[in-house]
């Protein structure tokens, strides 16, 4: 039998360039309409490390006295004038190293029956933003959005927990090829007066609002001194919706991996299952979990107690120990930076997604050839004992 191994390494990212962040924090806020601009619009501003009160601080300090935003002690697009927002513009060029800021719009005229501001819309973007941070951070995603009318916190908290099932479904779909991570996210609301994140995404998103519509702006550079630097537009032909994207360093990656590949030899075939189970149970016993797969350990265990020790198991404990695989080959990752690790890491993957049509007749044959490697004298070598 032709056997695969796949290295485990929970390290491997120093030749990719700029190191992906360790943890990223997510602010998001809403703007509704207004006189000059009828839009909706989400923004939603990422950073390696939460903003600090120093920097809010810092732009208040060089007001004067009577400044209405030093009299309010906080920032407030809408009602701060030029001397505010300026200062305010400067303070964020000086503490944000790195960040991307994220802006979604809907026009209501281009779509009436279906643009308003909901909790679904909230979810659209937050799914695209999210789906790219897991992209490029290795760790734990904190959101924290501001309190309004049209978004809770219990469906939010909801949304993610679904969206995750979503992720992996989607995964399954296009067969493994992509790189897809499943690092941990909390969410928590909160208000702007109090969290300088919200302070900071509510002048980046009202600053953009003015640079679209071609109103009278109050800072005229205001992005020119916050340093961030427009990367993508792009905008529905036929639809209500409209995204934009500025950065500052932006962070590569956490993991690339080639396209897999299916292949037709069976024993090839096994050869990667019996890998993908080798490497659960390497997983599983790993006494202290890097921080960013932590949250998976207990179904990562879960899976090695179901399939270890036993020669017959049921198609649902093969089929969750493929899910588990999916969530785990890119999230910690399974590979490292050698062609032949990401090679057979990409392939193991391609085949788990392979066998969960349990209505097409070669996924039953998939998962019947994974049961007779498994009785089979070999099969020792994934670790499995028979007790």
């Amino acid at each position: 039998m032709s056997k695969v191994n796949l290295k485990l390494t929970f390290d491997a990212h120093a030749s990719f360039g700029s190191p992906p962040w360790d943890e990223a924090f997510v602010y998001l806020d809403e703007q509704h309409a207004d006189p000059a601009d009828p839009s909706f619009a989400v923004g939603l501003l990422m950073t390696p490390m939460p903003l600090s009160a120093a920097l809010c601080a810092e732009a208040l300090r060089s007001l004067p006295l009577a400044n209405r935003a030093a009299v309010r002690g906080f920032f407030h697009a809408v009602e701060d004038g030029k001397e505010a927002q300026t200062s305010f513009a400067d303070a964020i060029g000086n503490h944000l190293e790195s960040a991307e800021f994220f802006a979604f719009r809907w026009t209501a005229a281009n779509e009436p029956e279906r643009v308003r501001p909901s909790d679904e819309l909230h979810m659209q973007v937050a799914a695209l933003v999210l789906d790219h941070a897991r992209l490029v951070v290795r760790g734990h995603i904190h959101i924290e959005f501001a309190s309004g009318p049209t978004i809770s916190l219990e469906a939010f908290e909801q949304w993610l927990i679904e969206h995750e099932a979503v992720r992996l479904q989607s995964h399954v779909r296009t067969g493994g090829k992509f790189p897809t991570r499943f690092p941990p996210f909390s969410v928590r609301e909160s208000r702007p007066e109090v969290s300088p994140g919200l302070q900071v995404v509510d002048a980046l998103l009202w600053n953009h609002r003015r640079v679209r519509a071609r109103s009278k702006l109050r800072c005229r550079n205001f992005f020119e001194r916050t340093r961030f630097k427009e990367t993508a537009q792009w905008k529905q032909e036929t639809g209500p919706m409209e995204k934009w994207s500025y950065a500052r360093s932006a962070p590569f990656p956490v993991t690339r991996r080639p396209l897999g590949q299916v292949p037709n030899d069976w024993a090839q075939f096994v050869g990667l299952v019996i890998g993908i189970e080798k490497a659960i149970h390497d997983v599983a016993r790993v006494d202290s979990a890097p921080t960013h797969a932590e949250h998976l350990m207990s179904r990562v265990r879960a899976s090695s107690d179901a399939l270890r020790g036993k020669l017959n198991v049921s198609l649902e404990d093969q089929q969750e120990a493929l899910r588990v695989f999916l969530m785990l080959v890119d999230t910690l990752p399974l590979y490292n930076e050698e062609a032949a690790t990401q090679q057979a890491a990409a392939d193991a993957a391609a085949a788990a997604s392979t066998m969960f049509d349990l209505g097409n007749p070669a996924t039953l044959a998939r998962l019947d050839a994974w049961a007779a490697a498994r009785i089979s004298s070999s099969a020792v070598a994934v670790g499995w004992r028979v007790d």
